[in-house]
């Protein structure tokens, strides 16, 4: 029971990261309606350390609910699903902790893939080629400071403590 607490828990928390991180500064986008956010981070911080389930919850849910509280709730359903998958494949592409960069970059590029597929969906193929620069902005400069971090917490050993 307590192993199952303290996975709950876990989750918990990573859900309401993502979410604060994501509505706490968004940064709206020049060409579209929608906004750049640091919620990945702590998406990716969840997979990395946590593994693909809390890279999972963390993503889609919490995600999901920055898209509700600002309002963005056509984006939500996608977001669930796309913010979701870029989690779970963080936390399977980090089992093995080397190359961390190139397995963030891995994973926020399906993220603006997902994106650029549900925008084809919803506005057509023109409307989502413009969202396709400012979510590789957020990708990279998400992917740079999680690893960032992430190395951090690996050499002082806090990403150990927290586990």
């Amino acid at each position: 029971m307590k192993n199952d607490t303290k996975k709950l828990v876990t989750y918990s928390m990573g859900i309401a990261l993502t979410t604060l991180l994501t509505i706490a500064f968004p940064i709206p986008a020049i060409v579209n309606n929608g906004y750049i956010n640091l919620g990945d981070v702590i998406i990716m911080l969840m997979g990395i350390i946590f593994g693909p389930v809390a890279g999972l919850l963390a993503g889609g849910i919490g995600s999901a609910l920055a898209d509700i509280i600002l309002t963005y709730t056509v984006y939500a359903p996608f977001t669930l699903v796309v913010k979701g998958i870029e989690g779970l494949l963080i936390g399977l592409l980090t089992k093995n902790k080397s190359n961390i960069f190139v397995k963030t970059i891995i994973s926020t590029a399906t993220m603006v893939l997902g994106y650029f597929i549900a925008e084809s969906i919803m506005f057509g193929g023109a409307g989502a080629i413009v969202n396709v620069p400012g979510n590789s902005i957020q990708a990279v400069a998400c992917s740079i400071l999680a690893t960032f971090i992430y190395k951090f917490f690996a050499k002082n050993g806090i990403d150990k403590k927290i586990k």
